[in-house]
């Protein structure tokens, strides 16, 4: 269900006086504020990013988010930044940009429809746990390189 989905089933399933609109907006504000000031980054991102830049590696984030709230989370942790990860291109164009070639480059990633994707065009992936896609650890573990997870 998208937001403005959403937003039209609050509104009819319980009779809030607002229009469809302005509870969309009321929800893109609550996720902007989210986005902003609290939603945290994987346990040990930032110092795995720090010591790749560092020993030199080449460093890029790919996201399927929304860009705006994407660089207001790595903006406020001090790291800095959409197509679908269902495509290719979006690692590709990272890796365009780096002068790189998908063999050359480690794609970190916590979603079995990335990784499908990152190891069909034959990127070299990492699975990162996350508890949201537990119930697709099995297949992520069984299609990726390598796997970590972080507590």
């Amino acid at each position: 269900m998208t937001l403005i989905q959403a937003a039209n089933f609050i509104k009819e399933q319980f009779d809030i006086p607002k229009t469809s609109e302005e509870i969309f907006d009321d929800f893109q504000n609550m996720v902007i504020e989210e986005y902003r000031n609290t939603i945290p980054l994987k346990p040990y991102a930032r110092e795995l990013v720090k010591w790749m830049k560092r020993d030199g590696y080449k460093v890029a984030v790919a996201t399927a988010n929304e860009i705006h709230l994407s660089e207001m989370v790595l903006e406020r942790t001090g790291l800095m930044a959409g197509a679908s990860k269902e495509s290719p291109a979006v690692y590709e164009l990272a890796c365009a940009n780096m002068r790189i070639t998908p063999v050359e480059c480690v794609i970190f990633e916590d979603s079995l429809r990335a990784m499908y994707t990152a190891k069909k065009a034959g990127f070299v992936t990492v699975a990162v746990y996350d508890d949201v896609a537990k119930d697709s650890w099995e297949e992520i573990c069984r299609i990726t390189d390598e796997q970590v997870v972080l507590e």
